[in-house]
C-alpha cells in the first residue's frame, strides 16, 4: 500500500476519459491520494463531480480557478506521480514542446516527480509520425509512456495502474560482477 502518496491524475478530452474513474478507484485501493485535474474538453465525457466524489479531492478544470492560487501550483506540490490517462494527441504535443496553456500541461511542467502518459486516440492518429515523434520526445524528457492498444486506444485501467506501480518500484541494485576465474595452473 502507498500510504497516501499523492498522484495527480490528468484527464484529457478523448473517448476513454470515462475510464479515469476506474483508474482513480484502482489507485485509491492501492492507498494513493488521488488529485484529479481535467481539460475542459474532458468535461463533455465525464463530469468533474464524478472524480471529486471518488477521490474526495477537488477536480479543477480552469487555469485560474481559485484566484491567485493557481491550481497547478497546488497540484504540483508534493506529487509523487503525475499520470495523464487518457492523454490526447494535443496534450502530448503541448507537453513535448514545453507549451503550458491548460492545467494538465502546466502541471506537467511544474511537477518534479515520476511522470507517465497513457495515449488514447484513433489508430491513424496514434501511428502518425508527428505523434510518434512527440512520444519519443517525452521519453527523452523522462516520461514513461504506457503503450496504447493496436487500435490506438488507452491501455486498460488495470494495465495503466500496473505501469504506475512498476515505475514506483525501487530500482534493484545491479548484481556485482563476479571476479574472473583464476588462470589455469600449469601441470
Amino acid at each position: 500500500m502507498w500510504d497516501n502518496e499523492k498522484v495527480v491524475l490528468g484527464v484529457c478530452g478523448c473517448l476513454y476519459a470515462y475510464k479515469a474513474a476506474d483508474i482513480a478507484s484502482l489507485l485509491l485501493r492501492h492507498g494513493f491520494d488521488v488529485h484529479p485535474v481535467m481539460t475542459p474538453s474532458a468535461c463533455s465525457i465525464i463530469a468533474p463531480a464524478v472524480l471529486e466524489d471518488l477521490t474526495n479531492n477537488s477536480c479543477p478544470v480552469e487555469m485560474f480557478e481559485g484566484g491567485p492560487n493557481q491550481p497547478y501550483k497546488t497540484l504540483a506540490t508534493g506529487a509523487k506521480v503525475l499520470l495523464i490517462a487518457p492523454a490526447s494527441a494535443n496534450t502530448l504535443a503541448k507537453i513535448a514542446h514545453g507549451m503550458a496553456d491548460d492545467l494538465i500541461s502546466c502541471s506537467a511542467l511544474a511537477c518534479d516527480c515520476i511522470k507517465l502518459v497513457a495515449p488514447s486516440m484513433l489508430q491513424n492518429m496514434y501511428n502518425n509520425p508527428a505523434v510518434q515523434d512527440n512520444l519519443a520526445r517525452l521519453r527523452e524528457l523522462g516520461y514513461k509512456v504506457i503503450p496504447a492498444g493496436p487500435d490506438g486506444h488507452m491501455a486498460p485501467p488495470e494495465t495503466v495502474v500496473e505501469y504506475l506501480l512498476n515505475a514506483l518500484e525501487p530500482q534493484a541494485p545491479a548484481a556485482p560482477v563476479p571476479p574472473p576465474p583464476p588462470p589455469p595452473v600449469g601441470y
